[in-house]
């Protein structure tokens, strides 16, 4: 049915429909013929090109431990890059392409965040995972020495044992004497140091995650396991040398993730 606003040429699409057209097929008889068969070409070679990118897609984006791994050099690979950046990043919010190859060529560390997702340039792989809507305030938990709380952020059991086994990431044993109660569960902070199992020696805890080459969001997602202020353990990875079991005699705890 025809509509009053129909004829109003402020709105621009009743312009177009009123003024450009009848012009452009007064210049050019097929015109609006010639306009229909392009936008079919066109459809038909966007399905061409996502098909294809989606392809790409599987072959560059791997998931691994909770991210996605994009390796750096296979997308300098791909000309035109700029085209290509915003055909693979655009759907994650990330649309400036100066400041994603600005993150290519960037130190190992440096990140781009969007209004969903965080990518970070690790050594020779980009990084990429969603923020997360559900992402706790609470940094710091409490463990009382008769029950482990329901609501830690890493699923540990405290059991005691007669007998100690070599430590392993994630397993420790530890002198239960050496412990101070309330044990507390924590995100690492700058300043933090510890002494590694088998080093006996102190090493701040920063310089630990860059030898053994943890990423930038593996370090954010990192729990530590503290009695006081001193750590007892890197939750999954390294247990503390000053905790460990020195006097069998003595009650013995075995602390591992369930």
């Amino acid at each position: 049915r025809e509509d009053a606003s129909n004829a109003d040429t402020k709105y621009l699409r009743n312009k177009i429909r009123l003024e450009v057209i009848p012009k452009l097929n007064e210049l050019h008889p097929t015109f609006s013929e010639n306009f229909k068969n392009t936008l079919q070409y066109l459809h038909q070679t966007e399905t061409i090109a996502s098909t294809y990118l989606l392809k790409l897609k599987q072959d560059l984006f791997v998931s691994k431990d909770g991210k996605v791994e994009i390796e750096i050099d296979k997308l300098r690979g791909l000309q035109p890059l700029p085209t290509y950046l915003y055909a693979l990043f655009s759907p994650y919010g990330f649309k400036e392409m100066d400041n994603l190859e600005g993150l290519l060529n960037g130190l190992s560390g440096k990140q781009l965040q969007s209004n969903t997702h965080i990518l970070v340039k690790n050594r020779n792989v980009l990084l990429l995972t969603s923020k997360s809507d559900a992402k706790s305030v609470v940094d710091e938990f409490l463990i009382p020495e008769d029950k482990v709380p329901l609501n830690l952020p890493v699923n540990l059991k405290f059991t005691k044992v007669s007998e100690r086994y070599d430590n392993t990431k994630n397993e420790i044993y530890v002198q239960k004497s050496a412990l101070k109660y309330p044990l507390t569960v924590r995100k690492w902070k700058s300043g933090d140091y510890f002494y590694p199992i088998g080093l006996n020696r102190k090493k701040k805890l920063s310089k630990y995650f860059k030898d053994e080459k943890v990423d930038v969001l593996s370090k954010e997602e990192t729990w530590l396991l503290c009695s006081g202020e001193q750590i007892v353990w890197v939750v999954g990875m390294r247990a503390d040398h000053r905790f460990r079991v020195v006097d069998t005699t003595q009650e013995i705890l075995k602390i591992d993730i369930k």
